[in-house]
């Protein structure tokens, strides 16, 4: 909107409103009922997120043997593998974010899961770790 209010436009000038006038308006208001949709539409999405990634926590934590609630879960290192493992699953299964995880899971700076995640997605015992316990979600999941 601000290149049209400086810019070039052509239009036919009404006796009432400028063509311009017009055309912001028009503007200003698709641009309000787009941001509107798009925060309900992302509150929804991240709910559900959350609700899915909730979910996915309490099964893991009891085949993992962890804690179930995050302040039980800020006893361990931050860089528990179950921790690590759990929280890479979380990101390729659910929407949540770094954040989220970092508070639920007790893993510290958000940034840092960042960090501990990628040291899961290379070969390795975390990997497998992470492997494993998505084979035993599925397979507890198949069962209910």
């Amino acid at each position: 909107m601000q290149a049209i209010r400086r810019g070039w436009y052509l239009g036919k000038k009404s006796s009432r409103k400028s063509f311009k006038d017009r055309l912001l308006k028009l503007l200003e208001k698709a641009s309000q009922t787009t941001g509107v949709t798009r925060n309900r539409t992302s509150q929804v999405q991240r709910e559900h997120g959350e609700a899915e990634a909730e979910r996915i926590v309490r099964s893991a934590v009891k085949i993992l043997g962890l804690p179930a609630t995050a302040v039980a879960l800020t006893k361990l290192p931050k860089s528990d593998g179950r921790k690590v493992a759990l929280a890479a699953l979380l990101r390729d299964r659910t929407s949540v974010g770094n954040p989220w995880i970092a508070t639920r899971l007790a893993m510290g700076h958000p940034g840092s899961v960042t960090r501990m995640i990628g040291t899961c997605r290379k070969p390795g015992e975390l990997a497998s770790s992470m492997k494993r316990l998505a084979k035993a979600l599925d397979d507890v999941w198949k069962v209910i």
